[in-house]
């Protein structure tokens, strides 16, 4: 594996520091982990893939088809398709300033379960515009957090902005992602963290609320499925200072102490 991680840090054009510094890790861990051909922990790979998804995580572990994922280094015979994509020139206008990414109406989706292929159904779409910079290549879509199932990781009123996931195969376990199935023939839309399985005939959908139990969706089901990647919100939560949680226990303590009687006092 030592020898397919330099490969793959090198691809990246950074440096092993860089690398480091990209992925959030510590200083020297890979440089240690190269060093002694040592193996990579979960946590270490999780963070090279949600980094950088183009690469194949097959190859990395096994050495098994391309460092890139391509069309040939796809497990042929462990692909589930999802319906159609929707075409990119459909769902995302890129101009030389910004990226255009549309609002899913949740409300009139409900009425068609092929709705999602129809290019008139995005022209009246409400979008948000984006520096051409902010995200790669891919198609994205975004939609309103309903309900407080999600919190606290996201808040009734929140948008979130995902990329297609073609294939369940590519599905990153315990991510949030927008999920789109079919039930009694029509759309249902759900903001959920998703895990799946190959020997698995359905998507096990989980709530950072602890107040909901996990829910499933039959792969067959399943219409479109998008990756997470950023949140909008205008719900900031205010974090209070150090000093000031200290100033009101002062004043707390000092009505305290001006209710007791004289000789209690300190």
């Amino acid at each position: 594996m030592k020898e397919r991680l330099l490969l793959l840090i090198q691809h990246t054009g950074l440096s092993i520091n860089q690398f480091e510094a990209t992925l959030g890790a510590g200083n020297s861990s890979f440089r240690k982990i190269i060093d002694n051909d040592s193996g990579l922990s979960t946590k270490n790979i999780e963070k090279i893939f949600t980094t950088f998804p183009e690469y194949n995580l097959d190859w990395l572990l096994t050495g098994r088809g391309s460092m890139l994922l391509t069309t040939d280094s796809k497990p042929d015979d462990l692909t589930l398709p999802l319906a159609k994509p929707v075409r990119e020139s459909v769902v995302m206008a890129d101009t030389s300033d910004s990226i255009i990414v549309p609002i899913l109406d949740t409300k009139a989706a409900a009425g068609s379960p092929y709705i999602l292929d129809e290019a008139d159904y995005y022209k009246e779409l409400p979008t948000f515009a984006f520096p051409g910079f902010f995200f790669r290549s891919g198609v994205r879509v975004g939609i309103q957090v309903r309900g407080d199932s999600m919190h606290p990781t996201l808040k009734q009123g929140d948008y979130v902005i995902g990329r297609e996931v073609e294939e369940l195969t590519y599905l990153r376990n315990g991510e949030v992602h927008i999920v789109v199935f079919q039930e009694d023939h029509r759309l249902r839309f759900f903001v959920k963290r998703c895990y799946y399985f190959l020997e698995d005939a359905s998507l096990i959908l989980r709530s950072d609320n602890d107040d909901y139990p996990d829910e499933s969706v039959s792969a067959d089901a399943m219409m479109k499925l998008y990756q997470v990647e950023a949140c909008y919100t205008t719900q900031f939560t205010r974090i209070e200072s150090l000093r000031g949680k200290f100033d009101r226990i002062e004043k707390r303590i000092d009505r305290i102490e001006k209710q007791l009687p004289q000789d209690q006092q300190s």
